[in-house]
């Protein structure tokens, strides 16, 4: 687990995001998603993965942590025509609602 005292300076939490994903296999730098919605996201790789490959990473909601979370690949696109980085499509096998990190995305209350 990556916390503001222990990780590298290129991994440090930003408090200006609200949204983090630390995929550590995948990426040497925290994600911020795009496309955000409970139980799925893009991100930003320049290594492609496979389709249906599954990415642990550990998701940053307003600096709570929940750790060990299985996002599966669902899409992939180029972000522009033979470059990189691509835009990976990432799925929960589970709804992200229940996680206790995303607590603030419920419609009780929204974020804050």
């Amino acid at each position: 687990m990556w916390t503001r005292t222990n990780a590298a300076p290129s991994r440090q939490p930003n408090s200006a995001f609200v949204v983090l994903i630390d995929a550590p296999t995948h990426s040497e730098v925290l994600l911020e998603p795009m496309n955000f919605s409970l139980g799925d996201f893009s991100v930003l790789l320049h290594e492609k993965p496979e389709l249906s490959e599954v990415i642990e990473c550990e998701i940053d909601v307003l600096n709570k942590v929940s750790e060990g979370c299985r996002m599966t690949v669902v899409r992939v696109e180029e972000f522009r025509a033979g470059q990189v980085p691509h835009i990976v499509h990432l799925k929960s096998p589970l709804p992200c609602d229940s996680l206790p990190v995303f607590e603030h995305f419920r419609p009780s209350g929204g974020i804050g």
